[in-house]
């Protein structure tokens, strides 16, 4: 997601964990079974090198999986903000920019395709 850049429109896949087990003596881990689809606007792509994170944010708890170098802020189509570890996204496409004026020709938003 690094590659996108600030107003493109993405569709992607997120892994939240993963669910492990253990079978007749196997560790299985499924990266697949708490995974979710977004899609929205670009707002920024932050590097947590260059723009560490808050201490606060660094030993919270309620990370669901590991951080990676990019962290990338998208307005869903609901007009939310969320923040995603690059790291963790999978399938990330950029939506067509003919597709985008197709919409707003129709007077559609990108929400509205919820």
């Amino acid at each position: 997601m690094s590659r996108f850049n600030s107003g493109d429109w993405v569709v992607f896949t997120y892994l939240k964990g993963a669910d492990s087990s253990l079978e007749e003596g196997y560790l299985l881990t499924d990266y697949s079974a708490n995974e979710e689809s977004y899609r929205g606007e670009v707002v920024k792509v932050r590097d947590i090198v260059s723009e560490p994170l808050m201490k606060k944010t660094w030993r919270s708890p309620s990370i669901k999986g590991p951080r990676s170098r990019h962290l990338v802020t998208v307005r869903l189509a609901d007009g939310n903000l969320k923040s995603f570890y690059e790291g963790r996204v999978v399938s990330a496409t950029k939506l067509d920019d003919s597709f985008i004026q197709a919409l707003s020709v129709l007077g559609l938003t990108q929400g509205e395709l919820n």
